[in-house]
């Protein structure tokens, strides 16, 4: 097969090749001139950025594909040069210098990330704005270098001159080559042996485009390293605050659970993961959290939030729906998945979008991963046992430091209750009665509970506990001894028309009036509380 050598093409092209060059330099010096403009700022202003990736704002791909681009050209006008004979030294040291920018862009993505989560004291941020200047400057040098030859100019002389011709163009840049293809009779030891010499000499004829090519294989090698590690497989830990579609996210607690605030099984065969997430919007505009926003990974399943199990896991927080969190807003949330008994796990990946499609060049991933460890909430632990009158401080449980005062009990089938009114500027007292309101299940009598509640807002359940009535309701349940025969109920609120907080009335059954051992068990989200009632 007849082939010709390209010389005569490239250096007739020359000039093109320096415009192309001279666009890749231009390119890299504005980026680098950004990004010593923003240590400078920071130097001056002391300001932190926390808008979106700060480390995918300032590099990108194009910018590690540019510093390639320019190490390869370089070394063609280089080989060019040499083989006319001609000064290339500068061609040698662009190739050296941004193999050198190459890794100075690998060590800023870095201090960007950490400047994303973190400050940074200023000398040290005086430090990098140095090292941006000295990347930056020689740049700057070949700038004017590669602007000079794109444009004739003679920069040893001064003047426009015809640099084609300086390059002496003849007929063995041209020149055809003869290629012989298929199988020969030589035998393959002689042929590996041939082949392993003419490697020998044109590794020893070319040790220059040997060096730039093995440079630029170990610099891609050495990005893809610290991108897998640093960006595409980084996972975080819980406590963490992570940056995530320009909302800043922190993955609190987790639990796992079948069972809903009353400790009732919800299924038998399923379990949830409720996923404890603070969500903070700092930007001055909206951003809406949808359901893809969230997921779980289960091997190479991915679960979606479920929405469904608001009221049972009120004691957890506010449940996640889709929400839209205006400026400055920060949100609670509980994530929700549900997922099968067969699926337990010590930990799970929790994924939080962080764009839908990033744009060209971008360095960032789709999902940052949190690794979770779920503190299941079905194991029991015996707080203690209590006797009554007596004080009881919550402060194992979901519920903190709040503190329970249980002073007397009472059962009845019937209290006639005494309150107090104004009419006509005078205090009068009226009566109301409290009676069991069903009797479709047997026969029934009222539970009176004397106490008060104080309760820890910092566990943010004042919403729904306010008095010991919503504590008993949801965590509360009875075991007695009547007859020989050891019996338990839920504790069943009755609605009466004018509250006290101080006393709390249930439907119990009526033949615990006669048991001579009562209990009230307040089982709050794997916490036994046992108060001995009589």
């Amino acid at each position: 097969m007849i082939i010709k050598k390209p010389y005569a093409f490239l250096i007739k092209n020359f000039r093109i090749i320096h415009g192309f060059l001279f666009a890749m330099v231009l390119y890299l010096s504005i980026k680098s001139f950004n990004i010593y403009t923003f240590f400078s700022e920071y130097v001056t202003n002391h300001f932190f950025v926390s808008s979106d990736s700060l480390a995918s704002s300032y590099i990108n791909y194009f910018m590690f594909g540019s510093s390639l681009l320019i190490i390869l050209v370089g070394a063609l006008i280089y080989h060019l040069l040499s083989l006319k004979n001609k000064s290339r030294k500068e061609y040698m040291y662009i190739c050296i210098y941004y193999s050198i920018i190459f890794v100075y862009f690998i060590f800023m993505f870095s201090v960007f990330q950490k400047l994303q989560y973190s400050t940074i004291d200023i000398e040290t941020v005086r430090a990098y704005r140095d090292i941006s200047v000295m990347a930056l400057l020689p740049q700057l040098v070949f700038l004017f270098i590669t602007l000079g030859r794109t444009l004739g100019f003679n920069i040893k002389q001064f003047d426009f001159k015809k640099d084609l011709e300086g390059l002496d163009i003849d007929s063995s840049d041209s020149e055809e080559v003869e290629l012989t293809l298929g199988s020969n009779s030589y035998k393959y030891a002689r042929s590996a042996r041939k082949a392993f010499r003419l490697l020998k000499y044109f590794i020893l004829e070319n040790k220059f485009f040997v060096i730039v090519f093995s440079s630029i294989i170990a610099l891609v090698v050495s990005l893809t390293i610290f991108m897998k590690i640093n960006v595409y497989q980084a996972t975080y830990a819980q406590q963490q605050s992570i940056l995530a579609n320009s909302i800043w996210y922190q993955v609190n607690d987790v639990y796992i659970t079948n069972t809903n605030m009353s400790n009732k099984v919800i299924f038998d065969d399923k379990y949830f993961v409720l996923v404890k997430v603070n969500a903070k919007n700092k930007l001055n505009r909206e951003i809406t959290l949808t359901r893809d926003t969230f997921r779980l990974k289960l091997g190479d399943e991915l679960v979606i939030p479920n929405f469904n199990y608001s009221v049972e896991f009120l004691d957890i927080g506010e449940t996640f729906v889709p929400i839209t969190l205006k400026p400055g807003e920060e949100k609670d949330l509980v994530v929700v998945f549900q997922i099968e008994k067969s699926k337990l796990a010590i930990d799970y990946i929790f994924r939080i979008k962080n764009f839908e499609s990033g744009m060209i060049g971008q360095i960032d991933s789709p999902y940052k991963d949190v690794v979770i460890k779920p503190v299941t909430l079905n194991s029991t632990e015996d707080v203690g046992t209590y006797k009554i009158p007596n004080d009881i401080v919550l402060d194992k449980t979901l519920l903190k430091n709040t503190k329970l005062s249980i002073k007397s009990y009472e059962i009845s089938n019937i209290f006639r209750e005494y309150y107090k009114y104004d009419f006509g500027g005078v205090t009068q007292t009226g009566t109301y009665i409290v009676k069991p309101q069903s009797t479709s299940s047997g026969s029934k009598s009222v539970l009176k509970i004397t106490g008060t509640m104080e309760v820890d807002s910092s566990a943010g359940l004042d919403r729904y506990i306010k008095i010991p009535s919503d504590l008993y309701k949801y965590y509360g349940f009875i075991k007695y001894s009547s007859y020989g025969n050891v019996k338990s109920t839920y504790l069943t609120p009755i609605k009466v028309d004018y509250y006290d907080d101080e006393y709390s009335y249930f439907e119990v059954p009526s033949d615990m009036e006669n048991a001579n051992k009562i209990q009230l068990f307040l089982l709050i989200r794997g916490y036994r509380y046992t108060i001995n009632l009589k």
